[in-house]
């Protein structure tokens, strides 16, 4: 993820698109080990909670930078950081909810990024209307 965002391009939208396309192919390559990453790991152990939540944040930071990077102009850091979070985790459950009607196969990956670009999309123009007011 870092390295597509150093090579995202110029403009969001496509940006948006190419991060999201990364991170499916990223996560639900094999969907065994998507669910096994993002659906059924919950509450194993604390130290996989301990380790799952340290992943979210680390992708929450993440998000915040790419918004900074592609000039939303952000308001306080504890007011943006648990938007970011919510992304993530919406992210995370559009992934296992695509992941529900594959079965063990590889789905349409294509569907699966529209979904996230388009999830994206949407919280970042609400942000940047919010913001702008």
């Amino acid at each position: 993820m870092v390295a597509a965002l150093r090579e995202a391009p110029a403009d969001e939208d496509e940006a948006i698109r190419a991060l999201a396309s990364t991170f499916a192919h990223a996560v639900a390559h094999d969907p065994r080990v998507a669910r096994a990453t993002l659906g059924q790991t919950g509450s194993i152990s604390p130290a996989v909670d301990r380790y799952q939540r340290e992943i979210r944040r680390w992708a929450a930071h993440f998000i915040e930078h790419a918004w900074r990077r592609y000039g939303l102009v952000c308001p306080p850091a504890d007011e943006l950081h648990p938007v970011a979070v919510g992304v993530v985790g919406g992210s995370f459950d559009l992934v296992v909810d695509w992941l529900h009607d594959q079965g063990d196969q590889p789905g349409d990956i294509d569907a699966l990024i529209d979904a996230l670009t388009g999830f994206h999309q949407l919280v970042r123009a609400g942000l940047a209307s919010r913001l702008a007011s």
